[in-house]
């Protein structure tokens, strides 16, 4: 026992440490036809973009829009996705993904280093080995999928945030809604936080990029959100794990109003978390609270479970601090949902049980940091508790 308590953060560091090396050596293996499918796709969409027309084969006569370049995403997002792919070369493109992948990787490092360091530097070392072996994260690089691009966006405006820079804070929202069905809850921090000329700043840039993108590809934003989703049938959103299917399965209802129903409820999930006492939670809390709300309630496929990294970060850290059996068995086994390869999780009945998993989690943490603030709150002047 006491060999554990002594070498137990070098172990479990070296072991996900291993982990990491595993899904390099993974996806080093794979053939190149198999790589950056998702980048390639964003490239078709955005090169008709370049040309003036917006690409969603419901808005043109047939063949004018290869089906291969229709997107489902909304105007709001199309600046954002050809600020991080604009060259017309497709290599170009990657590897300016690459260089940016490699800039979020850095920049949530330092922030897992800051959430771990708690503990000293192996709390430093565990945190950041466990969000860089997040099976998730590779498949994202694999895919070419910008999910790390936007987990860092949010680490900014976290930090924004916290320093009180709002047009910053609402800057950095809007760029992270490059992916809408990840970022927008997010929203509910600027408003739990009451940094309401960051909301004022979000909504402004949200409006202006829907008019702006709709009016240069001849259109009004009302006809490109109804070709994006009023006519679309949204089969895709039952794909992956979130509330949609076991809802439409649970009700016998469509897709379109399950996606509308666990949309509701994932913001609702939210709703607590915008008044006191939640709302003065540590940032970090709500990052979490914001992911699990946007992992369970929107369309989402394996590759986004990055979004559950700051969920990780946050049960990393209560188990850094409080060492008690119960914190870091909630760690161990969230971790377990995100560190074992999907695939392999898959064969275990599907996978919708992690939703339970996450779900409880969030619970657990919500508890314990309020508690933790609680205790902080009612501490004299000289027994402060930092709760980071």
């Amino acid at each position: 026992m006491k060999l554990l308590q002594r070498y137990g953060f070098a172990l479990a560091v070296s072991a996900l440490a291993l982990l990491l090396v595993a899904y390099i050596l993974v996806y080093v293996s794979f053939p190149d036809e198999r790589r950056l499918f998702d980048l390639r796709e964003r490239h078709e969409q955005l090169r008709c973009l370049d040309v003036g027309l917006y690409p969603n084969i419901r808005l043109h006569a047939p063949g004018v829009i290869p089906r291969a370049a229709h997107s489902v995403y909304p105007p709001t997002s199309l600046v954002q996705l050809w600020l991080v792919s604009p060259f017309a070369s497709f290599k170009a493109n990657a590897a300016f993904f690459f260089l940016l992948t490699g800039v979020a990787f850095a920049i949530l490092s330092v922030h897992a280093w800051r959430v771990g360091c708690v503990a000293g530097r192996w709390g430093g070392l565990l945190a950041v080995a466990g969000l860089w072996c997040m099976s998730a994260s590779f498949m994202s690089v694999k895919a070419g999928q910008p999910a790390l691009l936007i987990n860092a966006i949010l680490v900014l405006m976290s930090g924004a945030v916290m320093r009180n820079r709002q047009e910053w804070a609402g800057c950095a929202w809007i760029a992270a809604m490059m992916k809408p069905h990840t970022s927008l809850p997010f929203f509910a921090m600027l408003v739990a936080k009451r940094r309401w000329y960051a909301c004022f700043v979000g909504a402004v840039l949200l409006g202006a990029l829907g008019w702006g993108v709709s009016s240069f590809t001849g259109h009004t934003l009302l006809e490109v959100l109804y070709a994006s989703y009023g006519q679309s049938p949204m089969t895709y959103a039952s794909i992956g794990d979130t509330l949609v299917q076991p809802l439409m399965s649970l009700l016998g209802i469509g897709h379109r109003p399950a996606v509308l129903i666990t949309a509701l409820l994932a913001m609702g999930l939210l709703l607590p978390f915008v008044f006191r006492p939640l709302a003065s939670l540590p940032s970090l809390v709500h990052l979490a609270a914001a992911g699990v709300a946007g992992r369970l309630g929107f369309y989402h496929r394996h590759y986004d479970d990055v979004m559950l990294a700051f969920l990780l970060l946050a049960l990393t850290e209560e188990a850094l601090r409080s060492r008690g059996t119960a914190a870091w068995m909630m760690l161990a086994i969230t971790g377990l949902t995100l560190w074992v390869p999907y695939p392999l999780l898959a064969q275990f009945s599907g996978t919708s049980w992690r939703i339970v998993i996450w779900a409880s989690a969030l619970v657990y943490l919500t508890r314990t940091a309020l508690k933790r603030v609680s205790v902080s709150t009612n501490s004299a002047p000289g027994e402060q508790v930092s709760v980071g």
